[in-house]
């Protein structure tokens, strides 16, 4: 698991992802491709999402031994996996504090609270 949830573990199977897919780009790919490899990102989550799926899109992993443990093409790099299946638990979105603190949590109901900056931060008038 990711390091903002120390100690939480792997869920049990029946709360893992059915699919995961890896968007991949050219070792010598240009700084457009990053925005193409997000747009694209964003819009499988999107579909998914439609569909009653739930997803996650994962920045943060051993890119270099998913690389070799699945044998991809030499010339490609993974830009982000995605994690798609049926949500098992509740994710709350809430804003950072004002301490800048973006680490996620679990409250009494066991919910997961995910910190992110808010549109105010966001957007400049």
């Amino acid at each position: 698991m990711g390091e903002l949830l120390k100690g939480m573990g792997w869920p049990p199977l029946r709360g893992r992802p059915a699919a995961y897919i890896l968007v991949l780009a050219p070792h010598n790919a240009t700084k457009f491709h990053y925005f193409d490899c997000g747009i694209a990102s964003q819009s499988i989550m999107l579909g998914a999402c439609s569909l009653g799926l739930g997803g996650c899109m994962i920045a943060s992993m051993d890119r270099e031994r998913l690389h070799r443990e699945l044998g991809l093409p030499q010339g490609m790099e993974i830009m982000l996996t995605l994690a798609l299946g049926y949500p098992a638990e509740e994710v709350v979105v809430d804003s950072i504090d004002g301490e800048g603190n973006i680490e996620y949590w679990r409250d009494e109901k066991d919910r997961h609270h995910v910190p992110k900056l808010d549109l105010n931060t966001l957007i400049l008038n």
